[in-house]
Formats: structure tokens, C-alpha cells, sequence
């Protein structure tokens, strides 16, 4: 039984322009009819471009899946060893978009929370998080190591996200600088490649009381007037501070009068005391 190019490109699951590409790519061998020059194709033909089409959407080449089927049974040594390669690309792949859906659904909580009840405070446990700290772009520029560990974390966001830190010894400063700063969480460190160093501190999981800080000073994070309502919450509470606070930015206006305003989620670690 011999198909024509619709009949064929019908029964693959494709269009005649897809067929003839995997015929260009070697994928298949098609003979014409002698009398018309029409393309003829064999019906055992069909399964070869059923199998090569699902195996390119697995993201095997084309040139890799000809290979295959032209080299016969000693093949299927290296087919499985690349479908096997592909099932781990497509889990980390899958891990991947599951941990930004979670950093997506996140932000998408902190605006919410911002547009409808600013003044909100709450509470939060973060798990252990790996933070990256530096001191602005000076810093980096006399610091070879520190340059590379960071575009390393930079390449890797929005798994890694920024967050300044204010040191603990720094609260009640208002003129305290708080360094730039990455985070991301310490179980994820081995799937992103990233490693630690002198430059990045473990910070183990904690409760953080939290709130929403609007900074309108585009130079500095004005820390007293963020963490106000907080300690005072906390002393409230008989908490006492019990590390650094981090600032987690998560929206950004830039009004007619350009000047820049940035949104936070403040997180102050508490304990009892």
C-alpha cells in the first residue's frame, strides 16, 4: 500500500511542509512515481515519522533521532542513554518552573497584600536560605571572586532574588547602610550549581515577623521608618529581635515626578524572649 504526501502527513500527525523537512533531514527515504513525479510513500513508512516526531518533542535533534534509525538494533544503546538524559532535563526543567511558580504565586501575595491593606503585619517562617552579600559596585569592581560568585547567582534568578539585609547591630540607626544582598533557599543550591564561599553565609530557618515598607529614597533603604511598626508589634508581643532584616523587593513605580519608589516586604526575625 503506498500513501500519498496528504494521505501521509495526515496519518504522522503533521503537514506536508513538516514531511518533506524529516525527508530533507534524512529521517525517511521517499521514491516517486515514475509517471507523475508525485511523491509515494510506504505504509511502514508511518510509524518511523510518528516515532520521530515524538522523539524530537522529547528535544532529541533530528540529526541524533536519523542516526538511530539508520544504524539498527546497535542503536538502542545509545537512543537510551539519550531519552534517559532527557528524562532529567525535563525534571529539573519541571523543578524549575515549579519553584518560579512559587516565587511567582509570592509576589503576586505580597501585592496583594500591599494594594489592599498596606499596614498589615503577619507572621512567616522562612526555610534556610544561602545569602550573598556585598558592599555596591566598588566592592565588586576590586573583588575578582566576588564578581564571578555573583553572576553566577544573577544568571540564576528569579530562583535567586534580591534582598538587602540591615545588620541586627544596625537597627535603630537611621543612617545605616544596608548592603545589597541574594538569597536563595540552601535545598536548592546543588540543582542551581551554586556553591558556597567566603561570600555567602547560611541563615538557618527562622520566623520573621513581616511587613510592607514603600521607600521613596532612590539612594538608600530608609530602615527606621520600615522597622517602626514592627518593633513596636514585636515588643508587644515580648519578642525580641534575633538577626538580620531583610528586605525583599517586590514592585517598583517610577511617577510623573520620577522619582523611583520601590515596595518591600521587611522581615525581622523574631523569638520569645
Amino acid at each position: 500500500m503506498a500513501y500519498s504526501s496528504k494521505d501521509m502527513a495526515r496519518e504522522a500527525g503533521m503537514t506536508t511542509e513538516g514531511l518533506r523537512f524529516y525527508e530533507k533531514s534524512g529521517i525517511i527515504k521517499v521514491k516517486k512515481n515514475a509517471k507523475n513525479g508525485y511523491r509515494v510513500y510506504e505504509v511502514m513508512q508511518v510509524p518511523f515519522l510518528r516515532m520521530a516526531k515524538i522523539l524530537n518533542t522529547y528535544g532529541i535533534p533530528l540529526h541524533d533521532i536519523r542516526r538511530f534509525f539508520h544504524k539498527g538494533d546497535e542503536a538502542l544503546g545509545g537512543l537510551l542513554a539519550t531519552m534517559e538524559q532527557k528524562q532529567e532535563d525535563l525534571r529539573l526543567e519541571l523543578w524549575r518552573k515549579g519553584r518560579i511558580l512559587e516565587r511567582l504565586e509570592y509576589q503576586s501575595d505580597l501585592i496583594r497584600r500591599a494594594v489592599e491593606d498596606p499596614a498589615q503585619i503577619w507572621f512567616c517562617t522562612r526555610p534556610a536560605i544561602a545569602y550573598l552579600e556585598y558592599y555596591g559596585a566598588s566592592a565588586l569592581r576590586r573583588n575578582k571572586e566576588l564578581q564571578q560568585t555573583l553572576e553566577a547567582w544573577v544568571t540564576q534568578m528569579p530562583l535567586v532574588y534580591p534582598m538587602p539585609v540591615l545588620h541586627q547591630k544596625d537597627i535603630g540607626n537611621p543612617s545605616a547602610y544596608c548592603p545589597a544582598g541574594f538569597y536563595c533557599y540552601v535545598e536548592d543550591m546543588e540543582k542551581l550549581g551554586l556553591k558556597e564561599n567566603r561570600f555567602v553565609r547560611m541563615v538557618p530557618r527562622q520566623q520573621y515577623l513581616c511587613g510592607i515598607s514603600r521607600q521613596d529614597n532612590p539612594q538608600l533603604i530608609v530602615s527606621s521608618s520600615a522597622l517602626t511598626p514592627l518593633l513596636a508589634t514585636a515588643e508587644k508581643m515580648n519578642l525580641r529581635v534575633a538577626g538580620d532584616v531583610f528586605f525583599l523587593s517586590f514592585a517598583v513605580t517610577q511617577p510623573q515626578e520620577e522619582v523611583q519608589r520601590l515596595f518591600y516586604q521587611v522581615l525581622l526575625p523574631v523569638v520569645a524572649k
